[in-house]
C-alpha cells in the first residue's frame, strides 16, 4: 500500500513540476522577446497592470514604465517620470520655454489606431508650432488620461500641473462625462461607478506575469468580457440627466476660473465625435453637451475651439477616436487659435 502511494505521489510531483516548467519556460519566452524588442514592461493587461490607484483621481499611470500593446505589434505605449504619455519633461520649467498643456481623456492621449506617440495631436500640434516659431522654445505636454473626466482633470490641474507652471491650457473633453449622463446621482459618485477601472489587487499582482496577462487577456477577448458597456445601458435613469450636465458644466467653469485665477490662459473645444456610434439614450444628449461648451466660452470669455463636425466619419475609429489625419484637424484647429490669439 505505501508503495503505491509513492509512486503517485511521485507522479504528482512529477506532473507538478512539468506544469511549473512549463509555465517559467513561457514566461521566459515571452519576457526574452520583450527584451529583444526593447521593452522593460509588458502585459496584455497593461492597462490593469500600469494603472496605479489614486485616492482622489481613481487611477493614474506607472511614472517611467512602457507598455507593448500586443506580442504581433511593435507599437508601445511611454510613460514619463510624470505618469504622462510622451516623452520626459522638467517639473521645474526652463527658462525660456513657451508650455502648453494639453487636458482630456483618450482621445487627447491617443488611441491604439494612432501610428504612434508621436501622432496624437498633442504631439502633431508641438512639431506645428515648433516650424511656424523657430525662435521659441516650445513645449507641448500631454495630460490627456484614458476614461478620465472634468471630475479628474479638475483635480489635476488644481493639484498638479499648474505647478509646471504652463503659459498655455488646451482642454478637448467631454464623450466620458456623456457617459455618465444619466448615470451619475447623487447616490451613484464618480468613484462608486469607476472603481471597476482598477482590477482586484491579486490580479493587479498576477498581471506581472506575462503568462498570466497573455491568458487573462486572451479568455476576457474570446468571452466578449473586454469593453462591455451594458452596465451604463442598466443603470441609465432619464431623470438624472440634468444632474450629470451640470456637473458638467460646474467641473468645466470651474477648470476655467482655476486657469483664471492663476492668470493661465485656457482654450476650450468642443468634441468631435462619430455621432451614429454613440449609444441611443445618449444620442440626442451630444449637442446640448457641447452647448454647455460654448455656454462656458461666453460666460468666462474664453475661446473655443470648434472641432465638432470637422473630422470626416472615415477618420474615426470609434465614437470618438481617430486615425492620425483626424488628430492633426484637431491639432490644426488648436494651432489656428493659438495664432489668431497671439498667445506666442
Amino acid at each position: 500500500m505505501s508503495a503505491k502511494r509513492t509512486k503517485q505521489g511521485v507522479r504528482i510531483g512529477l506532473v507538478a513540476l512539468a506544469c511549473v516548467s512549463a509555465l517559467a519556460t513561457a514566461e521566459a519566452a515571452i519576457r526574452l522577446y520583450d527584451w529583444m524588442r526593447g521593452v522593460t514592461i509588458h502585459t496584455h493587461n497593461w492597462q490593469t497592470t500600469l494603472r496605479i490607484p489614486h485616492p482622489y483621481l481613481n487611477w493614474t499611470w506607472k511614472p517611467n514604465s512602457v507598455a507593448r500593446v500586443d506580442l504581433r505589434h511593435p507599437k508601445v505605449y511611454r510613460y514619463n517620470a510624470a505618469g504622462l504619455r510622451g516623452r520626459p519633461f522638467e517639473p521645474v520649467k526652463p527658462a525660456g520655454v513657451f508650455r502648453v498643456i494639453c487636458l482630456g481623456e483618450s482621445s487627447t492621449w491617443g488611441d491604439y489606431a494612432l501610428s504612434g506617440e508621436e501622432m496624437t495631436w498633442p504631439a502633431q500640434l508641438e512639431r506645428m508650432l515648433q516650424e511656424a516659431y523657430p525662435g521659441r522654445r516650445i513645449e507641448v505636454i500631454n495630460a490627456g488620461l484614458p476614461s478620465w473626466m472634468t471630475y479628474e482633470n479638475l483635480f489635476h490641474l488644481n493639484t498638479r500641473l499648474l505647478g509646471y507652471e504652463p503659459d498655455l491650457l488646451l482642454v478637448y473633453e467631454m464623450v466620458n462625462d456623456l457617459g455618465l449622463i444619466g448615470v451619475l446621482s447623487p447616490e451613484q459618485d464618480v468613484g462608486a461607478l469607476r472603481r471597476h477601472l482598477i482590477g482586484h489587487p491579486v490580479h493587479r499582482w498576477l498581471c506581472h506575469s506575462a503568462t498570466y496577462s497573455f491568458i487573462s487577456y486572451w479568455l476576457t477577448g474570446r468571452l466578449g468580457l473586454r469593453g462591455s458597456k451594458d452596465p451604463w445601458a442598466r443603470l441609465f435613469e432619464p431623470q438624472w440627466v440634468p444632474f450629470g450636465a451640470r456637473s458638467f458644466e460646474r467641473n468645466l467653469s470651474l477648470m476655467v476660473r482655476v486657469a483664471q485665477a492663476e492668470r493661465v490662459p485656457i482654450v476650450l473645444s468642443t468634441q468631435a465625435l462619430r455621432v451614429d456610434r454613440i449609444h441611443p439614450y445618449h444620442r440626442e444628449l451630444v449637442e446640448p453637451m457641447q452647448e454647455i461648451i460654448r455656454a462656458v466660452g461666453r460666460t468666462y470669455r474664453v475661446p473655443v475651439v470648434e472641432i465638432a463636425g470637422e473630422i470626416p466619419p472615415e477618420l474615426f475609429t470609434s465614437e470618438v477616436h481617430v486615425y492620425d489625419a483626424g488628430a492633426a484637424i484637431i491639432a490644426t484647429k488648436f494651432f489656428d487659435t493659438i495664432r489668431a490669439q497671439r498667445y506666442l
